[in-house]
């Protein structure tokens, strides 16, 4: 079962960071939920967020910099 951690907590010698999501045994993610330490997760709720990186704008000195660069790698 999908669970989301409420708040760090420990299960198997692994640590389970409090907004993380995780895979557990359906007996062992019930018994977290049951305890408030997480809360199931929703299929609807799994897919990840994606951000689009930004274009950068890049000062001449910085361009020449990544010229450079550029020409050392090469």
């Amino acid at each position: 079962m999908k669970i989301r951690a409420k708040q760090t907590f420990q299960y198997e010698n692994n640590e389970f960071e409090k907004g993380t999501v995780h895979e557990l045994p359906g007996s062992v993610a019930e018994q977290a939920i049951e305890k408030g330490y997480a809360e199931k997760v929703e299929e609807e709720e799994e897919e990840t967020p994606k951000i689009e990186a930004a274009e950068e704008e890049r000062t001449p000195e910085e361009e020449e910099r990544r010229k450079r660069k550029r020409k050392l790698l090469e």
